[in-house]
């Protein structure tokens, strides 16, 4: 029996490798982004779009607000305004 580590280990690089051969982007949906499609498109350039889902793109900007209120109180926000 192969072990559940060698298992995934094989499963993800089929993964990436089917990412790499049809290079179909990477759908970005806060839910289902997988480590082989994170690899596929910081290290090999596969393209990543964001899903249209409008619920999704609500959260998006819920977060970006909350953000825009953090640094108008002056407050530090850990790798936006730090160095």
């Amino acid at each position: 029996m192969e072990p559940s580590y060698t298992r995934q280990i094989h499963a993800d690089w089929t993964s990436l490798q089917a990412h790499l051969s049809d290079k179909t982007p990477v759908c970005v949906d806060g839910e289902s982004l997988t480590i082989p499609q994170v690899i596929a498109v910081s290290l090999y350039g596969v393209k990543p779009t964001l899903t249209t889902d409008t619920k999704v793109h609500a959260r998006v900007q819920k977060s970006v607000e909350a953000l825009d209120r953090t640094l108008a109180a002056g407050q530090t926000v850990y790798g936006v305004n730090t160095g």
